[in-house]
């Protein structure tokens, strides 16, 4: 992004169709991802995940995290599959929308992000442009020999698959199939029993803490019928789904007059960002992508469905109006703030770096005013 000749170029301004800035992050290797997944829920849209449904996918899957034994057997495939992942993160750097935080009754912190909610629509805008820039980063071709090329047996299809048989598993009294009720002793007996007491004991704990949730629905177990299995069912079809032809395919049946090139042979080459994007189809992605990746609107929706916070709020303790230069609270003695809260606008960076800059400045403040020079840590 460039400035006019002679100006100052404005990082605080909103991105617009020509200069739009995105930060964009990744995460592989050992249990990262796994952490990161199960302990947020990620793994769910953001609307699923105090769900008791989800509660019970969570313990079942975090309790059969490095346990080899035989009872954990039946989900080492998925287990391995999670772990084989790595995750493209992008983030909104020049957030427009604005949350805010207020108390209940109890004096407790209610928190509203207030997500995709600014007028001028920019921070989503910007969150579907980040989107395609990972799909183009993933179809670039850099990543061929390294990723899993999607088929009904690639491990999304395989996870998901996999969590809709728990839900199977957990809403029969029975083992499964009805036929092994006859014979108490089948291998299948140890797992199906730890499900259905991880189903029992998530239940349990959700009931005993309904009566100071907001939402009595979130402690009622749907089972088969609840927007988690139907979700998990609609993304398992789509992950199973076989990838368009490549470009090359294509090209080669235009080529030869093939009737399977479809409407492509249109003589006209792909800009290199849809061939990057198209090309993206082709591997194992999670959660699957809308089937038409040119669509803004699709995109948008696959945002706002799958796109979450990092939990990294600011400013609702804003330097220069509820604290000075120094990080002390106005009108009130002795009283200081140094976090995240006195950021009035976020910076462009992972805001982490910020504030333990932050910490370290007013320290460093606070040391001088003492005089101590002896301890300069």
């Amino acid at each position: 992004c460039q400035a006019d000749q002679g100006e100052m170029l404005d990082l605080s301004a909103v991105s617009k169709d020509s200069c739009t800035y995105i930060n964009q992050e990744e995460v592989k290797g050992a249990d990262s991802l796994w952490g990161l997944l199960w302990s947020t829920r990620l793994f769910f849209p953001p609307e699923f995940r105090s769900l008791p449904e989800v509660d019970f996918l969570v313990e079942v899957m975090i309790s059969c995290n490095n346990d080899s034994s035989l009872l954990c057997a039946p989900l080492s495939p998925l287990i391995e599959c999670i772990k084989k992942g790595a995750g493209f993160f992008a983030f909104v750097p020049v957030v427009q929308s604005r949350g805010e935080v207020t108390v209940n009754e109890d004096g407790g912190p209610i928190v509203s992000g207030g997500y995709y909610t600014d007028h001028g629509g920019h921070d989503l805008y910007t969150a579907v442009e980040a989107l395609k820039r990972s799909l183009r980063i993933v179809g670039s071709g850099m990543f061929d020999d390294m990723m899993q090329k999607r088929s009904p047996l690639s491990c999304p299809a395989q996870v998901l698959n996999g969590l809709l048989d728990l839900f199977l598993i957990a809403a029969r009294r029975l083992p499964l199939p009805s036929t092994y009720a006859l014979t108490p002793q089948s291998p299948q007996e140890p797992f199906y029993q730890f499900v259905q007491s991880t189903r029992d004991k998530v239940l349990n704990s959700s009931s005993s803490s309904s009566s100071t949730s907001s939402s009595a629905a979130e402690a009622e177990w749907q089972g088969e019928g609840s927007p988690v299995f139907q979700w998990l069912r609609e993304k398992a079809q789509l992950a199973s789904e076989l990838p368009p032809l490549p470009a090359r395919v294509r090209d080669l049946a235009c080529q030869h007059h093939i009737p399977l090139a479809g409407p492509w042979c249109n003589g006209d080459a792909q800009p290199k960002d849809k061939a990057q994007m198209e090309h993206a189809k082709q591997f194992a992605i999670f959660p699957p992508l809308p089937v038409d990746l040119f669509d803004d609107k699709a995109l948008a929706t696959f945002a706002k469905a799958h796109g979450t916070s990092i939990w990294h709020w600011t400013g609702s303790a804003p330097m220069g109006t509820v604290v000075d230069s120094q990080f002390r609270v106005k009108g009130i003695d002795g009283l200081n703030i140094c976090d995240a809260s006195v950021f009035p606008q976020m910076s462009r960076m992972n805001v982490q770096a910020d504030y333990m800059m932050a910490g370290r400045y007013a320290a460093m403040m606070r040391q001088q005013e003492g005089g101590d020079a002896e301890h300069p840590d």
